[in-house]
C-alpha cells in the first residue's frame, strides 16, 4: 500500500477551510479520498488509544495565520508533513488493519448483523442463561433516585416489617423467555453479580448479601439470603456444596453450604474486583485492584501474578490452550498469562500484552478465531486479532458502559449488556472480508508462542 497527498484546495464556501486530496494505491486498485486537517487529528486521536508508541506526530497548526490566512508555503508544508504523517502510519500492518484506520481511507467495512433487546428496568449489570429463560441482573443507576428509594424502604421504629420485597426496589433479578418477562425479584439494594449452576441462581447484593434462589420449571420454588460480606459482592460462584465469593470489604470467602460453616475468610489489604473459577483445576482466579491476581486452589492461595495493570477488571480463563488473560480499568492494558498445565499454576507466566481503550470493563476470547473481544465504559466494542496483537474492529454497540459480555463459539454470537438497560445479540461473520493486509504466518502457529 502506499498513500501521497498530491495537492490541496480550499473550499469554496469557507475559504478558511483547506481539503487535501489523498491518493490510495494498493494492489488491486486505486482511489481518491478528500480530508480537512481535522479529520487527520481525529484519526491520529483515535489511533493513540490503542497504539500509543507507533503513532507521529502530525504537523502543528499555526494559529497566528487564522485571520490573516495561511500562505503557499505554509500550506504546502503542511501537505508535506500530512503525507509524511500517513506514509510512517502505513508502516505498521497493525495499524492498515484496524476498523480506524479503513474508516479514515473510506474503505468498506464488514457490518455486523445486530438485535437489540430492551425494556428491562434498570442498567444491567450481569445476565445469565438456564436452558430457555434468560435472567437479568440489574440496578439503578441514578444516584439520586437509590438515595430516595433507601429512604422509602428504611423501616422506621413505630412500623412492621416490611418483608424482604423492596417497597421501592433498587435491584432486579428478571427472568425473560424469548420476548416475555415472566418474573421478576426485587431488592432493597443494588444487584450486582450473577451465576447459575444447574437448577441454582445466585444473585451478589451491593449489601454484601448474597440471594440463593432454586428454579423449578419456569418459576423460583425457594430464595433465601446469606449474610456472606458486609460490603458489595463483586463475583460468586458454587462449585459442588462450596459457595465462593469476593467483595469489596477486601475478603474472599468460602461457605460450606453442607456444613454451613465458613469454610474460607482470606482478608486482603485491598478490594478484590473479579472472580472466575476453572472447575478443571478447582482454582478460582480472584483479581484486586491494585493489579494483582491471586489463583487459590480449594480456598488456599497458590501464588499471587503482579501485573501492569493498576485495577484488574476482568478475568477470561481458557483451560484448553492454558490462557489467562485479564484486562486493566483504567488504562485498558490487557494482559495475557500462560499459566501451564493443571498443578503447575505457580510456574504462571506473562505471554504477550497489548492496550485497548481506555476504562475497559470486560472481555470474552474466541479459540476458534483467534480473536479477543472488549468493552468499556463508552459502549465501545472492540476486538483483536490475537496473532498479532491488533485492533481489527471498533464498533459503538452501547451508549452507556458495557458491563457484560458472552460468546458463543459454536454459532459466532457475541451477546452484551450494557447499563443503557439494552443487550445486543451480534452475530460476527465468520471471516472478515475487508482485510488489505495479510500476514505470511506458519499453519502450526499458535495464538501468542512463536
Amino acid at each position: 500500500m502506499d498513500i501521497v497527498i498530491p495537492e490541496y484546495y480550499i473550499d469554496e464556501t469557507d475559504e478558511r477551510t483547506v481539503i487535501y486530496q489523498i491518493q490510495i494505491i494498493t494492489k488491486n486498485r486505486k482511489w481518491v479520498i478528500q480530508k480537512r486537517y481535522s479529520q487527520f487529528e481525529e484519526l491520529r486521536k483515535r489511533l493513540k488509544e490503542y497504539f500509543p508508541t507507533l503513532v507521529p506526530q502530525m504537523p502543528k497548526k499555526k494559529f497566528t495565520t487564522f485571520f490573516t490566512g495561511k500562505s503557499s508555503d505554509e500550506l504546502e508544508e503542511r501537505r508535506n508533513g500530512l503525507q509524511t504523517f500517513v506514509q510512517q502510519l502505513i508502516q505498521h500492518d497493525a495499524i492498515i488493519n484496524s476498523s480506524i484506520f479503513k474508516e479514515f481511507i473510506e474503505l468498506k467495512i464488514s457490518e455486523l448483523q445486530m438485535q437489540e433487546r430492551s425494556h428491562f428496568l434498570h442498567g444491567i449489570r450481569d445476565f445469565g442463561f438456564m436452558n430457555e429463560m434468560l435472567f437479568i441482573v440489574n440496578s439503578e443507576m441514578n444516584a439520586l433516585t437509590r438515595v430516595d428509594a433507601y429512604i422509602q424502604n428504611m423501616k422506621l421504629p413505630w412500623e412492621s416489617e416490611k418483608g424482604d420485597l423492596a417497597t421501592k426496589p433498587v435491584g432486579c433479578l428478571e427472568c425473560w423467555i424469548k420476548d416475555i418477562r415472566v418474573w421478576v425479584k426485587t431488592y432493597n439494594s443494588q444487584a450486582i453479580s450473577l451465576h447459575i449452576k444447574d437448577n441454582v441462581v445466585l444473585v451478589g447484593l451491593d449489601s454484601g448479601s448474597i440471594n440463593y434462589l432454586v428454579i423449578k420449571g419456569q418459576k423460583f420454588q425457594e430464595s433465601f439470603e446469606i449474610e456472606q460480606h458486609n460490603n458489595r459482592v463483586m463475583g460468586i460462584y458454587l462449585y459442588g456444596e462450596q459457595l465462593h465469593s469476593i467483595s469489596k470489604d477486601k475478603t474472599y470467602r468460602v461457605l460450606d453450604m453442607k456444613q454451613e460453616i465458613l469454610a474460607v475468610d482470606y482478608n486482603h489489604e485491598h478490594e478484590f474486583t473479579c472472580l472466575r473459577f476453572c472447575e478443571q483445576r478447582e482454582c478460582a482466579f480472584v483479581g484486586d485492584r491494585c493489579g494483582s491476581i491471586f489463583i487459590f486452589k480449594r480456598g488456599v492461595p497458590l501464588v499471587a501474578v503482579q501485573t501492569k495493570l493498576q485495577f484488574v477488571r476482568d478475568i477470561y480463563i481458557d483451560n484448553t490452550r492454558n490462557y489467562l488473560l485479564a484486562v486493566g480499568y483504567q488504562q485498558g492494558n490487557v494482559i495475557v498469562f500462560d499459566v501451564k498445565s493443571k498443578g503447575n499454576e505457580q510456574q504462571c507466566k506473562e505471554v504477550t500484552s497489548f492496550k485497548n481503550k481506555n476504562n475497559s470493563r470486560c472481555l470474552v476470547w474466541s479459540a476458534s478465531r483467534g480473536e479477543v473481544f472488549i468493552g468499556n465504559d463508552e459502549g465501545y466494542l472492540t476486538i483483536w486479532n490475537a496473532k498479532d496483537c491488533s485492533p481489527i474492529r471498533e464498533f459503538k454497540i452501547h451508549t452507556d458502559a458495557i458491563t457484560r459480555m458472552c460468546w458463543d463459539e459454536q454459532n459466532h454470537v457475541l451477546s452484551s449488556a450494557s447499563k443503557d438497560k439494552t443487550m445486543k445479540i451480534i452475530k460476527i461473520p465468520k471471516k472478515w472480508d475487508d482485510q488489505i493486509f495479510q500476514q505470511i504466518q506458519s499453519q502450526d502457529l499458535k495464538q501468542w508462542h512463536k
